[in-house]
């Protein structure tokens, strides 16, 4: 016999090859280049991924900045049921700013439940911001998050009027 040593593994009896230990050359290889198409193809997939969302987001964002008309007053309805009046801007991702800012105040003059479950629009006042007790700046700065919408506002509108009668007032 050739010089040929062949031992028997104590655990289990059957025979121990020295050679077993090492690495399959041809197997390895094989799979090293599939492990590294695989990270390949996975690093594709989560760029594409990724460039579709920030795109997206880009063109969201690009998308209502371009609705808003910055020669006219917004209406800013928030999702806590107010109504704000003013300039809106784009800020950033998540915050937009209102600027000229006007709100509207129901009159407190009568506490007659009836009277007052019936408010007409001949009965709401458009108050200035900003002369409030904590004296507030003039203009506001806005989480997205809740405004659940805003309108262009029409230059021949009531509430369009009632800002410019504002400021011609306080000119005087």
């Amino acid at each position: 016999m050739d010089n040929v040593q062949v031992r028997n593994d104590s655990l289990t009896g059957r025979p121990h090859n020295s050679n077993m230990n090492q690495p399959a050359v041809g197997r390895n290889k094989k799979g090293r280049k599939f492990q590294l198409k695989r990270i390949i193809v996975s690093l594709l997939i989560l760029l594409v991924v990724s460039s579709a969302v920030f795109f997206g987001l880009l063109m969201y964002r690009s998308n209502v900045s371009t609705t808003i008309n910055s020669n006219e007053y917004q209406a800013v309805f928030f999702t806590n049921g107010q109504v704000y009046f003013g300039k809106l801007s784009i800020v950033n991702g998540n915050y937009m700013k209102l600027s000229n800012v006007f709100y509207i105040q129901t009159p407190d003059k009568t506490t007659d439940l009836q009277s007052s479950s019936s408010t007409t629009s001949a009965n709401l006042e458009l108050i200035k911001l900003g002369n409030e007790v904590h004296g507030p700046e003039d203009a506001m700065v806005i989480n997205k998050d809740q405004v659940l919408f805003f309108e262009n506002i029409k230059n021949d509108g009531k509430v369009t009027d009632s800002i410019t009668k504002y400021y011609t007032q306080s000119k005087q």
